[in-house]
């Protein structure tokens, strides 16, 4: 990233942590999963360095499925994912972030499905449905595509 040749000042390190948060959708569309992992163990060092709880809660939330999940198949350390996905809602829980908390139960519903826990996967993608009505039923937090609707699929 090209900030590595910017002097390391607490908003520099915080631009870092976004630009790694924000390539994650282009990643996904090129198929680039190992990438993503990279910039997410990347930023994860950057906000726990920086005390940082809001960034560290979004990398935890995507990290879910990061790391385990690759094509649509689980490859390996899965109670990682779920490691990442307590944190994350723990995090959110903490600071009221309804966001980051509806992405944190969005790929944990993704996980359990794919781990095959489907009594799970239905239990965090109807509390996705239930949550995200009126306002927040098109609202992607960041995401492609709104987990509304991944969430009612």
């Amino acid at each position: 990233m090209s900030l590595q040749h910017f002097p390391e000042h607490h908003e520099t390190l915080e631009q870092a942590i976004d630009l790694r948060l924000d390539i994650r959708n282009a990643l996904i569309a090129l198929g680039e999963f190992g990438a993503i992992v990279d910039h997410m163990r990347e930023a994860e060092t950057l906000a726990t360095a920086l005390d940082d709880q809001h960034r560290l809660g979004w990398v935890c939330a995507y990290m879910i499925t990061g790391g385990q999940l690759m094509g649509g198949q689980l490859m390996g350390d899965y109670e990682r994912g779920l490691a990442y996905g307590q944190r994350a809602l723990a995090i959110a829980t903490a600071s009221g972030d309804f966001a980051l908390e509806m992405m944190a139960t969005f790929n944990l519903g993704i996980y359990y499905n794919v781990l095959g826990n489907y009594r799970q996967a239905v239990h965090y993608h109807r509390k996705n449905a239930e949550a995200l009505v009126g306002e927040w039923l098109y609202e992607g937090f960041g995401d492609p595509s709104p987990p509304s609707v991944g969430s009612r699929c």
